[in-house]
C-alpha cells in the first residue's frame, strides 16, 4: 500500500507492557547465572532468561518473578526442558 493509503486507517495499538517485579533472591540468582555465561553471549542470555522468567510469571498470573520461576526459565532455555 502507498503511504497515503496507510495514513487513512487507524494505527495499530502497541502492546501494553506492564513491568514485573523481581524478588531479591531471584535477582541475585539471575546475576549469578549471567555472570557464569561467556562474555560474548551475556547480553543475549540475559535478555532470553529475563523474558522467559517474566513470561512464566505472567502465565502463572503472578506479578513477581520468584526463584522458582527463574529456575523454570533457566531449565527451559539452557537445558531444553519445558517451561
Amino acid at each position: 500500500p502507498l503511504a497515503g493509503q496507510m495514513d487513512k486507517i487507524d494505527a495499530t495499538p502497541a502492546r501494553s507492557h506492564v513491568e514485573i517485579a523481581w524478588d531479591s533472591d531471584a535477582k541475585a540468582s539471575f546475576d549469578k547465572i549471567i555472570d557464569a555465561q561467556p562474555v560474548l553471549v551475556r547480553i543475549s542470555a540475559a535478555k532470553r532468561l529475563r523474558d522467559a522468567a517474566e513470561r512464566i510469571a505472567r502465565a502463572d498470573g503472578a506479578d513477581r518473578v520468584t526463584s522458582a520461576r527463574l529456575a523454570r526459565a533457566g531449565a527451559a532455555i539452557f537445558e531444553g526442558a519445558p517451561a
